[in-house]
């Protein structure tokens, strides 16, 4: 993947997977008439025994380190029916892709204690349904990681919700 920066394109980003799998990875999409846009659900799982990346000049003889990392495997869902992921084009041309902040039920009361019997049950099987369904949730593990000739052993996050996330492209030219 060759890097530009402006008018310098004397960079390459290079991304090496051994036997990956992308296996059960889907994207929905869909419009949504409020907003006029699109808006879709995205979920990849992705499996390789060793990702690597490193960054070379374009002739490919001067690289810096190498990040490894084995035994790697991504589950990840950005949006969902409660909370789709919209994508755009702003006004000067750059991607937007934008978690909004999920809309709340219809008005209804969660119990001070938290349990169901003493919360609106509608409201609470909302709630409930959101915090606790596992197709909204992302996993991340790497066996091990290291950079050049550095080790930092293994590393993992589980159940991680994204409840709010706004990218967007910038062009770095001058």
């Amino acid at each position: 993947m060759n890097v530009a920066v402006g008018e310098d394109r004397s960079a390459n980003i290079n991304i090496h997977a051994k036997s990956a799998v992308i296996d059960g990875s889907y994207l929905r999409l869909w419009g949504d008439d409020d907003r006029r846009q699109m808006v879709g659900q995205f979920k990849l799982n992705f499996q390789t025994p060793e990702l690597s990346i490193n960054a070379c000049s374009q002739d490919g003889q001067s690289c810096g380190s190498r990040i490894t990392m084995t035994n790697f495997a991504l589950e990840l869902a950005i949006g969902n029916q409660l909370q789709p992921v919209f994508f755009d084009v702003d006004g000067t041309g750059n991607f937007v892709v934008e978690v909004a902040a999920i809309e709340p039920p219809a008005p209804g009361s969660i119990g001070a204690d938290g349990l169901r019997g003493s919360s609106d049950a509608q409201t609470w099987d909302f709630y409930e349904d959101y915090y606790t369904n596992p197709d909204y949730r992302s996993n991340l593990h790497i066996g091990n990681f290291s950079v050049g000739d550095r080790d930092f052993g293994s590393a993992r996050v589980e159940g991680m919700l994204i409840q709010h996330l706004d990218i967007r492209t910038k062009d770095l030219a001058p």
